[in-house]
């Protein structure tokens, strides 16, 4: 799972920052340190505070921004990305950061640091602790371009950022020979859109489907033997095109950054569906200054008092 996030990240961020080397930076930029001090990051780490400048330190803070350098050497990559210095006061979420530093040589491996840190702050009471009880979705995030700090030649791909993103939620895999779906009893989905920072306010529309057994079985295919599990995005196109059936489970519009959690274990012992997806849009004004952050974390129930009785002290926290 985190091989296929990376994989997916790194695509991704290809597209933006593809001949945004040396030849394109502001002068004062290059010659600029991009380091700043941190207390004792191991500390907060180990207290459970999170400090963004707790993992990464390829920053420097000009007016309200984090401008972050990002050095790529195999594909001659050295580029400013200037982020909002805002973080919710009473959560902890995922950040635009956590995505552009996994292209950077120095801070890749900080940024995984990172993502197993929210993993387990986030991680209700009752959750299995093994790794292969859990999960991570690679929502999506948008480069904001600050001519200030970016190269003209930046925002033609930064423009062409995806505000739509999809994903199935259990993992369909062969083990032992056979084929097998690992379903997850509970989600985490966590959302970033900086509202405080900006003058305007945008939302994120999650949507929430079950897909039935015979939408799931009319889109199955076979190659070398083997079915091939339909495509996510290939739902959604015919469903959206009258073509299949659906049907909708959660539809709510997000105005707050925050963490929201969706308990899916009741669907699964009822065994209604055969995949459940998820889709996020974001609404509202979407400028080339813009940024947001989504990412998804996924876990199992292992012991279901525990896990109930922190859910009685968290309920404000669930949409489903």
């Amino acid at each position: 799972m985190k091989k296929k996030v990376y994989i997916s990240v790194i695509s991704f961020l290809a597209l933006f920052i593809v001949g945004c080397n040396d030849n394109h930076i502001p002068e004062e930029k290059n010659t600029q340190g991009y380091n700043i001090t941190v207390e004792n990051p191991s500390v907060d780490v180990q207290n459970n505070k999170d400090s963004l400048s707790s993992f990464y330190t390829n920053f420097v803070i000009q007016d309200k921004y984090r401008v972050y350098r990002i050095i790529e050497k195999s594909e001659n990559m050295d580029a400013n990305i200037a982020i909002p210095d805002w973080q919710p006061e009473d959560d902890a979420v995922i950040d635009t950061a956590d995505f552009v530093n996994m292209i950077d040589d120095e801070m890749s491996s900080i940024t995984q640091k990172r993502i197993d840190f929210l993993k387990e702050k986030l991680r209700p009471s009752g959750m299995s602790k093994e790794w292969k009880d859990s999960g991570q979705l690679f929502m999506g995030f948008k480069t904001p371009y600050i001519k200030e700090y970016t190269s003209d030649i930046y925002v033609k791909a930064a423009s062409r950022t995806e505000t739509i993103s999809a994903e199935g939620l259990w993992d369909f895999l062969l083990r032992n020979n056979q084929e097998a779906v690992d379903k997850y009893d509970v989600v985490c989905v966590s959302v970033n859109m900086y509202e405080e920072f900006y003058r305007f306010s945008n939302s994120t529309k999650l949507l929430i489907y079950g897909v039935p057994e015979d939408t799931f079985e009319s889109n199955l295919s076979t190659e070398n033997g083997r079915y091939k599990y339909p495509k996510t995005d290939t739902i959604l196109e015919k469903y959206h095109n009258g073509e299949c059936q659906l049907d909708t489970i959660v539809e709510i519009e997000l105005t707050k950054s925050g963490n929201y959690y969706m308990d899916f274990s009741e669907i699964i012992e009822k065994d209604e569906y055969k995949d459940i997806i998820m889709e996020m849009e974001l609404t509202g004004e979407v400028t080339n200054e813009y940024t947001y952050a989504w990412y998804g974390f996924e876990y199992k129930i292992t012991n279901e008092q525990a896990y109930q009785d922190w859910k009685a002290k968290n309920t404000d926290k669930f949409v489903y």
